[in-house]
């Protein structure tokens, strides 16, 4: 930026101003634009023969985005999966997605986060510079490279395969339960409103279809299938005071993982085949959060 053969074929600069995640969307884009400004400051400081005119900012708001890429390079990450999955969860607004990720694991994840400089390396700003070259006529021109074709289609673990994704998640309101004298003297235990968000990942391993001839394809058939339910029963946060808000109080979580292998049917003797069976195979995993029963003493989660 100090040649000023360089400035002379300067186009545009657009600072872009990022945030993490933790945090309200509306004070994450406020601080993300505030980054974008103070580097503006900064250029125009450090090279005043710069036109202002020439240099816009623009915020970022793609920080869950980003936080997931980061996450899913650790795993050391604590709750990693499940913390994935609040990420990409596509019902949640970006406050419950975030207010979920402080409170999870009695907050053991969100200091993971902020200890291990993650959240830091979202709070960013960056510069992209555009120049204008003209084209030496006299050169020779290059020749245009071949045209390539992207694809979504994620590879199984078997040549061949694919894997579909599909998440669903619901979101269940339990209404609080006052206490009841069931006898003179004798009261029942109060039990405060509850949310259960229930987080559904079907992945379903399957031999892709091919076109056999114009217009006619095979059917799609399904060699695996795994189907995590998450099930996340919380307290959920209350507005003591406009603009302010308990933390949500996770109270259990269950994750049931439901595993079908397809096994083709085998040629046993020439001409006699066995039946194809499914093989399903279901774990379940009960979690609670950690519990400080007396000072510095913690239940185990």
């Amino acid at each position: 930026m100090t040649d000023r053969s360089v400035i002379s074929k300067l186009e545009s600069i657009t600072i872009t101003g990022a945030a993490s995640p933790d945090g309200s969307h509306a004070h994450n884009l406020h601080l993300a634009q505030e980054r974008a400004d103070a580097l503006k400051r900064y250029m125009l400081d450090e090279y005043p023969y710069i036109d202002i005119s020439m240099i816009s900012t623009r915020v970022e708001g793609r920080y869950w985005e980003r936080l997931e890429d980061v996450v899913r390079e650790d795993p050391n990450v604590p709750g990693r999966e499940v913390l994935l999955k609040i990420i990409m969860s596509p019902t949640h607004s970006d406050n419950i997605k975030s207010q979920r990720m402080m409170s999870m694991l009695g907050g053991r994840t969100f200091r993971y986060l902020r200890d291990s400089y993650t959240l830091r390396h979202l709070r960013t700003a960056s510069v992209a510079v555009t120049l204008c070259y003209m084209p030496d006529t006299a050169a020779v021109p290059e020749p245009e490279p071949e045209p390539t074709v992207a694809t979504t289609t994620k590879p199984g673990t078997k040549p061949g395969t694919e894997i579909v994704t599909e998440t669903t998640t619901e979101v269940v309101q339990t209404p609080a339960k006052p206490a009841m004298e069931i006898r003179p003297g004798v009261w029942t235990k109060a039990e405060p409103a509850t949310e259960t968000v229930i987080t559904t990942v079907k992945a379903t391993e399957q031999i892709a279809t091919k076109e056999i001839m114009p217009g006619v394809w095979s059917k799609p058939q399904v060699v695996a299938e795994i189907v995590t339910v998450t099930s996340t029963r919380q307290i959920p946060a209350q507005e003591i005071r406009p603009g302010v808000w308990t933390k949500p109080e996770v109270i259990e979580e269950i994750e049931t993982v439901t595993e079908t292998i397809q096994v083709p049917a085998q040629e046993i003797m020439p001409g006699v085949w066995s039946q194809p069976e499914a093989v399903v195979t279901e774990t379940k995993t009960v979690r609670k959060p950690e519990t400080e029963i007396s000072p510095g003493v913690w239940t185990k989660p």
